[in-house]
């Protein structure tokens, strides 16, 4: 008797499992911090939903995968970056950083601008902090606010009003 081919998703689940650390789904599961019946959410999330829901991204970033991955086969499973040896995960998604300074470099070339570090890395810190959230991001909106704030010499995140240090996401304009 043959086994069923597996769904996608349950291959990219098992790789997370397995990438996690831990033993089994179950445990999978309680890392992710589910505490009542974690057999049963993990089965469910394998079996029937087949994709882990967007509640757990945070958990996820913590322990170094990337809910996308899993999900929907975008980026990398592993979303954590080390800074040294013995180093502990800093849960950055690696694949949403990449877009973002892909994005911010494509801007800085529209504008026929030249690339500036600093003015790269402000921008790229607020588009990944959009990508990031949980909140719809409208691509073509962020890609025509980025050309008109490189060109302006903006920050992604900044108030169109007040002061030019303040943005809105509680940074510092720098």
């Amino acid at each position: 008797m043959t086994k069923p081919a597996q769904h996608p998703f349950q291959i990219r689940f098992e790789e997370a499992v397995k990438a996690s650390g831990a033993r089994n789904r179950t445990e999978f599961a309680r890392k992710l911090g589910v505490v009542e019946h974690p057999s049963k959410v993990a089965n469910n999330w394998f079996s029937r939903d087949k994709r882990i829901p967007p509640a757990y991204r945070k958990q996820l970033n913590a322990i170094g995968i990337s809910i996308d991955y899993v999900n929907e086969n975008e980026g990398e499973l592993e979303t954590s970056v080390g800074v040294g040896p013995g180093s502990q995960s800093v849960g950055i998604d690696l694949a949403r950083l990449r877009q973002a300074v892909e994005y911010v470099v494509d801007a800085y070339r529209y504008a026929h601008k030249p690339i500036d570090s600093r003015g790269v890395a402000r921008l790229v810190a607020g588009v990944y902090d959009l990508l990031i959230s949980d909140e719809p991001t409208n691509l073509i909106e962020l890609g025509d606010r980025l050309k008109r704030e490189v060109a302006g010499g903006r920050n992604v995140g900044q108030e169109q009003t007040g002061s030019p240090d303040k943005d809105v996401h509680g940074g510092v304009g720098r």
